[in-house]
């Protein structure tokens, strides 16, 4: 008997990031945040010249455990 895998979701927020160091030398930084799960990459907005952004982004992955845990 197989076992019943039903859909699921999982949901990440970017909210904010305080105090990230200045990696770029000569121009500022222009952070943003890149999830990935099972294959499925997310990236939020970029947030132009600071070190201290805020996204307030919400991503969702769709699938089954056996997906997110391939």
């Amino acid at each position: 008997m197989a076992a019943h895998l039903s859909q699921s979701y999982l949901v990440a927020e970017a909210l904010s990031a305080t105090g990230l160091k200045n990696r770029a030398v000569l121009f500022a930084m222009d952070p943003y945040v890149k999830l990935t799960l099972a294959g499925k990459t997310h990236k939020s907005k970029i947030i132009k010249k600071t070190l201290n952004p805020v996204w307030n982004e919400t991503f969702t992955w769709k699938g089954t455990l056996r997906d997110a845990t391939a």
